[in-house]
């Protein structure tokens, strides 16, 4: 699924990927963010995480930075 997810946002990295509390984000910026907190949860080589938080862009973004780290 997650390959399915890159795809999309890098085929349509300017079209929005999620709203959350009336602002809108890219592809770009959601994989850019998860990025970002994948190379910190590598840098800890955590065999494991949990992820706590509301349904906003940061949760989204961690929640695929944890799969992106594993692959």
């Amino acid at each position: 699924m997650i390959f399915e997810i890159k795809e999309l946002g890098e085929k349509y990295k300017n079209n929005t990927a999620y709203t959350a509390g009336g602002k809108s984000f890219t592809y770009c910026e959601l994989f850019e963010k998860a990025k970002e907190i994948s190379s910190e949860v590598l840098k800890e080589k955590a065999a494991s995480a949990i992820i706590f938080g509301s349904r906003n862009f940061e949760t989204m973004a961690a929640i695929i930075a944890c799969v992106l780290s594993k692959t």
